[in-house]
């Protein structure tokens, strides 16, 4: 009775979908043998086989058809970046981390920032690449992950690669930012690392922002899920949110 208690509260208290699943089998094996020690073999052999062993693996079918999402990154400077053909970057591990703690398969898919809302409405669950403000209807942020800052580069009248406002047009050419624009902390960053001056235009600070995860309308569950994991990494995980970004970003 003691491990039945244990488990189930294990199993209402856990995040992560495979851990319950396996605990819910466990729960049912210890039910199975309470049944069998009050002398009710017919009712305990009934619950093994179909309370534990068939409920679980249709469950576990169930998870595996379920539990796959389809994320879209755009390349970003310091938050989502190939190297030697492997994903790194702040925003990179932040998700990896997230489905690795919830037991799901991800499929990285990469797209281009012209193309990415388009592809996330018809049939992906999540993009990432340094987005801050979206104007879209049939997306959904999530909270905060990272705190930015959005500076305009002399009169601006056209967007930075990446940042979404209803009223300008983006600029996908990261070379080219040679006439007023503008654009966000970590591409301001990186411009200046690639050895780009605005010696004739006045920097300014147009507004304060943070970087989000843009979801597909339909995964509202999901975004919450993705909300109480990045509350609870900044809360609980301060050492750790604060090392990669000091490791990524610098």
């Amino acid at each position: 009775m003691t491990v039945i208690v244990v488990v189930a509260l294990y199993i209402s208290l856990i995040k992560n979908h495979i851990n319950a699943l396996l605990a819910y089998g466990i729960f049912g094996a210890a039910l199975s043998a309470i049944f069998f020690i009050l002398n009710a073999p017919d009712v305990a052999i009934v619950e093994i086989t179909v309370g534990a062993a068939f409920i679980f693996f249709i469950y576990l079918i169930a998870m595996k058809k379920v539990g796959k999402i389809k994320v879209y990154y755009v390349l970003t400077p310091y938050l989502v970046e190939k190297k030697q053909n492997t994903l790194t970057g702040f925003e990179f591990y932040i998700i990896d981390k997230f489905v690795e703690l919830k037991g799901l398969e991800v499929e990285y898919i990469q797209v281009e920032e012209n193309e990415a809302i388009e592809k996330l409405e018809k049939d992906g669950d999540v993009l990432i690449g340094g987005h801050t403000n979206t104007g879209e209807k049939n997306i959904i942020t999530s909270k905060e992950i990272l705190p930015t800052k959005i500076l305009s580069v002399g009169n601006p009248k056209i967007s930075s690669y990446g940042l979404f406002e209803d009223d300008k047009d983006m600029k996908n050419d990261l070379e080219n930012f040679n006439d007023d624009f503008l654009i966000d902390l970590i591409r301001y960053k990186y411009l200046l690392y690639l050895g780009k001056t605005f010696e004739n235009n006045e920097i300014g600070e147009y507004k304060t922002s943070g970087y989000k995860f843009v979801f597909n309308s339909k995964n509202e569950f999901l975004k919450e899920e993705f909300d109480e994991f990045i509350d609870d990494l900044k809360k609980n995980s301060q050492e750790e949110y604060q090392e990669m970004i000091r490791r990524y970003i610098g």
